[in-house]
Formats: C-alpha cells, structure tokens, sequence
C-alpha cells in the first residue's frame, strides 16, 4: 500500500469544506446565544429550547468527533496472505490498488488512498471516508444537525 494512506479524517491536509464545516457551526451556536435565545418569550421555554439545543450540540460534537476520528479500513487490508484458506482467496475480492485481497463489501477510497469495510462515500466533510465502523457516528451526526437547525429555525 502507499505511504501516504489517510488514517482519519483529522490526518493533515483538511479538506476546505471541513474547515467550513467548523465555522458555520461556530456561527449557527452564536446566532442561537445572541438572536436566538432572546426571541423567545418566556424564562421557562427559554429553559426547554435552550437545554435541547445544547444535548443536540454536545451529540453532533461527540458523533463527528467519533466519525471523523476513526479508521474505517477493511480490516482484510492488513492481514497477512498466509493466513486465508484457499476457498476464501477465491470467493473473496483482490483490490488491485492495496494489492491485497479485501471483503465483499469493501471499496476502495481514491481521496484516502484504502479499502473500507461497507463503503459508504467519501465526506468532504468529515474529511473521511464512511463504512462500517463510523456509519452509526455519522447517522448520529447528521440527525443532531438536523435537530440543531430545527431548533434554530
């Protein structure tokens, strides 16, 4: 495999859309704090709206953080030749780019330069791909900005 396969989405170079990501995130908080918050009436809805803003806050962190952190690399990627039984050498598929036989489900990624276990896409950004391994973190994560921008809005 190459040298220069990317491990995580936080793995330099970061893609533009993930830096805007961060800003517009930063920016949509802010809106909230400072036009937001005070639109609304009374101290007790205040209380309600605020404190669903904030778990959906602390969730789409936590998730994309999860998400974006992980490796989700087929694990077939580096096991060792020697170790397949033959029948699976011929049932399974070769990824001629890794040079290595991988999973069924697995595709290989050209921006992060690996096979993935259950290829999803490739986020910009997340800035990684989505497989198996961080598909529930990047559901999570999805649902809680759809949450953020319905409290918003």
């Amino acid at each position: 495999m190459e040298e220069s396969v990317r491990v995580h989405g936080f793995r330099w170079p970061l893609h533009p859309l993930q830096v805007l990501s961060w800003v517009v995130f930063g920016g949509d908080v802010l809106v909230y704090l400072i036009i937001c918050i005070p639109m609304i009436e009374t101290v007790a809805a205040q209380v309600v709206v605020t404190s669903c803003f904030v778990i959906s806050v602390i969730f789409l962190v936590v998730s994309t953080f999860i998400a974006t952190k992980c490796d989700p690399m087929d694990p077939y990627v580096l096991r060792d030749e020697s170790l397949f039984k033959e029948e699976e050498l011929d049932e399974l598929p070769y990824c001629g780019l890794c040079a290595t036989t991988v999973q069924a489900r697995s595709k290989h990624c050209r921006v992060c330069k690996k096979c993935v276990d259950c290829f999803d896409h490739h986020c910009m950004w997340l800035n990684n791909c989505i497989g198996g391994d961080n598909y529930r973190a990047f559901f999570v994560s999805i649902s809680s900005v759809a949450v953020m921008i319905g409290i918003v809005l």
